[in-house]
């Protein structure tokens, strides 16, 4: 499934790109006024783990790659390291289906080379490929020309993840700073599998790269690759290069579970239990048309019904009835109906389905499929979205005796959308009980904010302002801003309602924001419908730094300009500013967030 990944925002040409760092949440205790600032570094909640790196992972001389590691290279089909050098017109690294040849230990310090020596003058097209504990060297660039290279041949570090889950890619770079001018620098990609790449770029010489990334929802055993080749030549193509490779737990929001949520109750909840029945089909009836009413048409579904411990086609555990016969769902797992009986029938699946609550990123994980060691030719579980038409299908037969998961990506679905997970039949049914389980889980691009400050009941300040006077309220509610930074625990800033007018400071710079949020913690900006008006319609209002868990709340924010400061108060008039104009990205409904860039050509930072 490849709807888990994000394009890349750079071209392949670009220097470099901007860096995305994660602040750790790391408590600090203050101290009172004059004495001396000691801190203790409390446990930080886990909120992703390095499951592993790129120079802390590489092998030493003389030892094996790591469990997950592999070093690998884009080799022309049929090369060897005995001279030949293969049909050169293949091995394109942008072809899915280029298969990756392993690199081997040189003996030589940590280097791995396509074949096994750093002699860059033989075994064309390996060139000085090579990967290390810092780094590498890029293989020769691709040109055309009659028995020439023709595709840029890549070092490639690849890792196989043995779980499933969120993940990313960071604390990467890759660095050219002491290569000499005439490289014309590396191209790096990073890409899941054989899929296209989702993050690319080149780093010139003299300069150094980032390509931390979102991966997405992987499947264990995805491989994620990074891989570095030529520009345009591969002369001094030299570079280091470092990453880290992390899942995030706290991004799997739980949304169904098959055996917590199994129930004889009802079948009209966010579980229900299906099959595809044939048409004309009744219960102790005709069989109908067995040819119809294949697992692919949605339409064909109906309801099972409640039998003792399990929910059967007909409503009863009776296995003579055609074409359902053992067909059922239970708490554990189930089995299958009629088979296909060599191509004859359409195989009758028992089919567990889940409507989607909300919109966003899903995946399934923590499956298994045990089919009994009896199966005659093993049960196929088929995962599909709607009518399958949208989202890829899969499907994966598990023969007798045997344990296999199912994991993976479901892309991204709306509400509504109903995921299908089938057990049918692989030819015949013989003996084709099986267990069975699975979560289905909600990927959410950060974890949903903590707003339990919102229940404070402790220490607080009112901002000593009087709303609705028309003065300048700046003063007091900086002051208020000052004392919730210098205490510790939660605390509150609270406005009493009405309005609030602030004007800048004087002697302040253009872009100054109004308010510096520095080092705060656990702190409530409670507004109970305040509404502070701002005289600079191109100043921003808060700026928050170096802080954990401030939320504001209940506060209103407009942007307003005097017509003249000459008049007295009462008769000042303000000309509303009616609007600020930006790019809303990343709408999350489960943590109620969303990333907002303001058009910071005449509206407000």
């Amino acid at each position: 499934m490849n709807n888990r990944r994000k394009p890349s925002r750079y071209r392949p040409d670009s220097a470099g790109k901007l860096q995305r760092f994660r602040k750790l949440n790391i408590p600090k205790r203050k101290s009172p006024a004059n004495d001396c600032l000691y801190q203790r570094l409390d446990e930080k909640r886990l909120l992703a783990v390095a499951v592993a790196a790129y120079q802390d992972d590489f092998p030493g001389p003389g030892q094996s790659p790591q469990s997950g590691w592999a070093y690998q290279w884009n080799a022309p089909a049929g090369w060897n390291s005995n001279g030949n050098s293969g049909d050169l017109t293949t091995g394109s690294m942008a072809s899915l289906q280029t298969g990756l040849a392993l690199l081997s230990p040189t003996g030589v310090g940590t280097n791995w080379s396509p074949d096994g020596d750093m002699n860059g003058g033989n075994n064309f097209p390996a060139g000085h490929l090579r990967l290390h504990g810092l780094g590498g060297v890029a293989g020769p660039a691709g040109y055309d020309g009659a028995g020439q290279n023709q595709h840029d041949r890549f070092a490639v570090a690849s890792f196989t993840v043995d779980q499933s889950g969120y993940y990313s890619l960071g604390d990467s770079f890759v660095d050219m700073l002491q290569s000499p001018a005439s490289s014309d620098g590396v191209e790096f990609r990073v890409f899941v599998n054989r899929e296209a790449p989702v993050e690319q770029g080149l780093v010139k010489p003299g300069m150094r790269a980032y390509f931390d990334t979102e991966l997405g929802y992987l499947a264990g055993g995805d491989t994620i690759h990074v891989a570095f080749g030529a520009n345009e030549n591969n002369n001094s193509d030299y570079f280091l290069t470092d990453y880290k490779i992390w899942i995030h737990p706290e991004r799997e929001q739980p949304i169904g579970n098959y055996r917590s949520g199994f129930s004889l109750a009802g079948n009209t909840g966010s579980w229900q239990y299906l099959w595809n029945a044939p048409a004309g089909w009744s219960p102790g009836g005709p069989a109908g048309n067995l040819g119809s009413g294949a697992i692919g048409d949605p339409g064909s579904f109906r309801p099972l019904l409640p039998s003792e411990a399990f929910w059967t086609a007909d409503g009863d555990a009776d296995p003579s009835h055609a074409p359902d016969y053992h067909l059922r769902l239970g708490p554990l797992g189930g089995h299958p109906g009629l088979g296909t009986v060599g191509g004859k029938y359409a195989a009758r699946y028992s089919i567990a389905a889940f409507a989607v609550p909300a919109s966003g990123l899903y995946g399934i994980r923590d499956s298994f499929l045990s089919v009994s060691a009896l199966s005659d030719d093993g049960v196929t579980v088929r995962v599909q979205i709607n009518d399958g038409k949208s989202q890829p299908v899969t499907t994966r037969v598990v023969p007798g005796g045997q344990v296999t998961g199912f994991d993976g990506s479901l892309g991204f679905l709306k509400k509504g959308d109903r995921i299908f997970v089938a057990f049918g039949a692989n030819s015949n049914h013989i003996h084709d009980s099986f267990l069975t389980d699975f979560s289905i889980v909600r990927l959410v691009p950060r974890a949903a904010p903590d707003l339990s400050i919102l229940q404070h009941t402790g220490a607080s300040v009112t901002v000593a302002a009087t709303p609705d006077d028309d003065q300048d309220d700046w003063a007091a509610i900086q002051a208020a801003l000052v004392l919730a930074a210098s205490m510790p625990g939660d605390f509150e800033v609270r406005f009493a309602p009405g309005v609030y007018n602030v004007s800048v400071p004087a002697g302040w710079g253009a872009t100054t924001p109004l308010f510096d949020i520095f080092r705060h913690e656990n702190t409530l900006i409670r507004g109970n419908g305040a509404v502070i008006v701002v005289d600079d319609y191109q100043r921003g209002l808060f700026a928050v730094r170096q802080s954990t868990h401030v939320v504001i709340s209940d506060l209103k924010i407009d942007y307003a300009r005097a017509n003249s400061l000459q008049l007295p108060e009462q008769q000042r008039r303000y000309k509303p500013l009616t609007f600020s104009q930006g790019i809303v990205s990343a709408p999350d409904p489960v943590s109620g967030t969303f990333v907002l860039t303001v058009d910071l050509n005449g509206f407000v930072a």
